[in-house]
């Protein structure tokens, strides 16, 4: 069954049910939560998969950062991972940083972390958010702004089932286990249906849902696609001046007759950079002492973090949602 799109949580619950998703380990477990579990994965599913409800509430989050984000010191790194924290923190999310996962000022430490990794059940238990390294248009913070988007419409009981997404799973074909933070929040666009079809749940579908269930697909509402950014958007600004900066946006994508088209492509892999840091012993694998494996740390070193100087970075009067500030290229 290909791009799972579901009309409502009536329909989602049906699927949670019928694929068998429920809790793998029961210690500590108030068992009296597992329905309402079920069913709020069910509502939070069909609101990802509601275009108009969804893009108001990553609205709402973008004016809760920029309002965050004025108010930093121009020499405050990573203002942006900053403001994620900031947001999230009411909700009862942090963000990981440096090599203590907490919310406080820092570069967010780097993840690229695949379904069934010790270190991913190590990050939802603690209600953290991460910087992605999956890949660019997987996007390095689109989990974050995907999981405060749904904060906002559903308040603190999304982190306590955020906590959960690697304990609830599913048995798929091949003897394949599914999480349910995979069929919740991370699954393939349908350009990408030959990574989602890898995985068949018990009633036939695929990990591929052409909606905000996908990573990729937020990405593209915000950076892939347009023209410019999103109008009166901080958030999608950002984002777009980021990429752009960092040579990840092309704009040179041609048609089949070799013309020029008004449209941008997200390119290039940010973990490159971070690849490097592996020969420096900066990443570690924490089910195999000695080993690199594919889902690992990297480490920001405190004291090797560079000062921020304020007239090292442009800074551009801005306005979004009614407040006037400025926007730093530097972060």
């Amino acid at each position: 069954m290909a791009n799972t799109v579901f009309a409502d949580a009536v329909t989602a619950e049906r699927s949670l049910r019928d694929n068998g998703f429920k809790p793998h380990d029961h210690t500590g477990l108030d068992e009296t939560l597992i329905d309402g579990d079920l069913k709020l994965a069910a509502q939070i599913a069909a609101f990802l998969c509601n275009k108009s409800q969804f893009e108001a509430q990553l609205r709402i989050v973008s004016e809760a950062m920029w309002k965050r984000y004025v108010t930093l010191d121009v020499n405050e790194r990573n203002k942006f991972t900053r403001v994620i924290a900031l947001v999230a923190e009411p909700y009862g999310f942090r963000v990981s940083t440096r090599l203590a996962p907490d919310h406080a000022r820092g570069a967010a430490m780097q993840l690229k972390l695949i379904a069934g990794d010790p270190e991913l059940g190590y990050m939802l238990r603690n209600k953290l958010f991460w910087k992605d390294s999956m890949h660019n248009r997987h996007g390095e913070y689109t989990h974050a702004l995907q999981w405060l988007s749904i904060a906002s419409k559903f308040g603190r009981p999304a982190a306590r089932l955020y906590a959960q997404l690697g304990n609830y799973r599913a048995n798929a074909a091949e003897r394949k286990t599914v999480f349910l933070w995979q069929w919740l929040a991370d699954c393939f666009p349908s350009d990408m249906h030959a990574d989602a079809a890898g995985t068949v749940l018990k009633n036939g579908e695929t990990l591929e849902s052409q909606s905000y269930r996908s990573p990729q697909v937020i990405t593209d509402y915000l950076v892939r696609g347009l023209k410019g950014p999103l109008k009166n958007h901080f958030v999608s600004s950002f984002l777009c001046m980021r990429y752009d900066k960092r040579g990840w946006i092309s704009a040179a994508t041609k048609d089949k007759e070799g013309n020029k088209l008004p449209m941008r492509k997200l390119q290039g892999d940010s973990k490159g950079s971070a690849e490097a840091k592996k020969a420096d012993g900066q990443w570690s694998n924490s089910t195999r002492p000695g080993e690199t494996g594919k889902a690992r740390w990297v480490r920001d070193v405190a004291h090797d973090a560079a000062a921020v100087v304020a007239s090292s970075h442009k800074t551009y009067a801005k306005s979004f949602h009614g407040l006037d500030g400025n926007l730093y290229e530097g972060g």
